[in-house]
């Protein structure tokens, strides 16, 4: 799906329907990364089960890989604003590989803002 893999300061946006593997795709990715992965569950999908199947699946070590994962669960759209914002505060490290955001919409959806 994505070839050769994202390089250094790509980005990659997946859409689609319900069900079609946009989390799954995420969770592969993450697992799949050499390093730290920040990942950012705005739906409530995070599941580690899914994680340790997966790094089961491909032979992995499951503990590294969930110790490279740094989660942040915000649930409505004021805490993900907080997050971009002091991103450098909660996020110490300087090793980070990817940041995957899952779903940029969900907690936005809805909501209407005055002015620009």
């Amino acid at each position: 799906m994505i070839g050769g893999g994202l390089g250094e300061g790509e980005s990659m946006l997946l859409y689609g329907e319900f069900g079609a593997g946009k989390t799954q795709t995420c969770f592969t990715m993450s697992v799949m990364s050499p390093e730290k992965v920040v990942y950012i569950d705005t739906e409530g999908s995070f599941r580690v089960q899914r994680i340790i199947e997966i790094c089961e699946a491909r032979g992995m070590d499951t503990e590294r890989v969930l110790d490279k994962i740094i989660l942040f669960q915000p649930t409505n759209w004021v805490e993900i604003l907080e997050l971009l914002v002091n991103f450098p505060k909660y996020v110490k490290e300087t090793d980070i590989g990817l940041i995957i955001m899952d779903s940029l919409t969900k907690r936005i959806r809805g909501i209407e803002f005055a002015g620009r």
